[in-house]
């Protein structure tokens, strides 16, 4: 079964940062505050409840190649919502892979080294 998205991890997401690439990045965590989110994201971060964003995302994006990143837990719930972005026409569509706790290992490991 193919997918109508990708998988992104901190260092891409650095790529289009250092490249100023305009992309929309969405949290559907249940995490109230940015916590300890990597600080080039905080700024960028749009909460969305995962039922509203394919919503959203239409409203919100200036193209259907915009890159859209959607961020949640653990990874799984962003994946069916990504898919449905995906059917849509959206044609740069990623999910985090392993969700938010890996996005912030990713980075402090990233800064460490």
């Amino acid at each position: 079964m193919s997918t109508n998205y990708f998988s992104v991890s901190w260092f891409q997401i650095e790529n289009l940062l250092i490249n100023r690439i305009y992309f929309l990045f969405i949290d559907m965590s249940l995490n109230e505050g940015p916590g300890e989110l990597p600080p080039e994201l905080r700024e960028l971060r749009r909460v969305i409840p995962a039922e509203r964003v394919v919503e959203e995302v239409q409203t919100l994006i200036s193209s259907p190649d915009q890159p859209v990143i959607l961020l949640c837990e653990d990874g799984k719930r962003s994946g069916p919502v990504a898919e449905t972005l995906g059917a849509l026409g959206l044609t740069n569509v990623f999910i985090v892979s392993g969700g938010a706790q890996d996005l912030i290992n990713e980075y402090r490991s990233a800064k460490l080294n």
